[in-house]
C-alpha cells in the first residue's frame, strides 16, 4: 500500500495560488512516483475559507509559531487581517494528515502557509516556516520545502550544474532577450547559463528571464 503524504495543492497543477495560478512541478510529482508516495493534495489558504484569486499576506507582528500561540497575525497587502483563515487553514492541514495517517508533506517554499525555510513577514522574505508548515512540525509531521520553479528540467541536468566546481561558477555576461523584446547583458553565474541554454527552446523569453519574485 502506497504512503500517503500531504502535498500543496498548487504544486500538483491545482490554480489555488493567491494570483490564481499554479506550481506544477513535474519533477516532484515525479519523484512520488518513483518512492510509491500518494500525494494528498491541500491549500491551506483555500481550506480556511480565503478566495482564488486572493490579496497576497504576510506575518506581521512576530513570526509562525508567535501566530500559533496567539501572539502574532497574517495580514493582507492593503492591511486586512486574514489570521483566522491562516490558522485554520493549518489546523485542517494538521487533521487531514491525522486522518489519512500522514507523517510527511511537501509544501511550497515561500507561502505565509507552506514555507518551510522561507517565508514572509512584513512584505520581506525572512528565514522560517508558513503557518501551516509550523503547525505541522509541531504535529510531527516532517515537512521539505519544494521551489515549484523548474517543471522543465530534468533532474539529472539540476544535478549536474549543482556539481560543477568553484572554478565554474564564476559569473559570465551573456546577452538575453528581456520580455518587452529588447536585449540586455546580463551577468549570470556559468551554472544558471547552462540551464537557460538547455531549456531556451522549451520556454517563452518571458519564464527565462523571470525574476525570483515572479515565481
Amino acid at each position: 500500500m502506497s504512503e500517503p503524504v500531504l502535498v500543496s495543492a498548487c504544486l500538483l497543477g491545482r490554480s489555488c495560488r493567491y494570483d490564481g495560478g499554479e506550481n506544477r512541478d513535474e519533477v516532484l510529482q515525479a519523484r512520488l512516483e518513483r518512492e510509491g508516495l500518494r500525494p494528498v493534495p491541500f491549500c491551506p489558504e483555500e481550506a480556511g475559507g480565503l478566495s482564488t484569486p486572493r490579496p497576497p499576506a504576510w506575518l506581521t507582528g512576530g513570526d509562525a509559531e508567535d501566530v500559533l500561540d496567539g501572539e502574532a497575525g497574517l495580514v493582507t497587502d492593503a492591511g486586512r487581517d486574514v489570521t483566522a483563515a491562516f490558522v485554520s487553514g493549518a489546523e485542517q492541514a494538521v487533521e487531514a494528515c491525522r486522518t489519512e495517517g500522514i507523517r510527511r508533506a511537501f509544501l511550497k517554499e515561500r507561502s505565509p502557509s507552506c514555507g518551510v525555510c522561507q517565508t514572509h513577514r512584513d512584505g520581506q522574505r525572512i528565514a522560517g516556516p508558513g503557518v501551516t508548515a509550523a503547525a505541522l512540525e509541531r504535529a510531527g509531521i516532517r515537512c521539505e520545502g519544494i521551489e515549484g520553479r523548474v517543471p522543465f528540467a530534468d533532474q539529472s541536468l539540476l544535478d549536474l550544474c549543482e556539481s560543477f566546481s568553484a572554478g565554474l561558477r564564476y559569473p559570465v555576461e551573456e546577452a538575453s532577450s528581456s520580455p518587452a523584446g529588447s536585449t540586455a547583458t546580463a551577468t549570470l553565474p556559468r551554472r544558471k547559463r547552462v540551464l537557460r541554454r538547455a531549456v531556451q527552446d522549451l520556454v517563452s523569453s518571458e519564464v527565462l528571464v523571470r525574476p525570483k519574485a515572479s515565481f
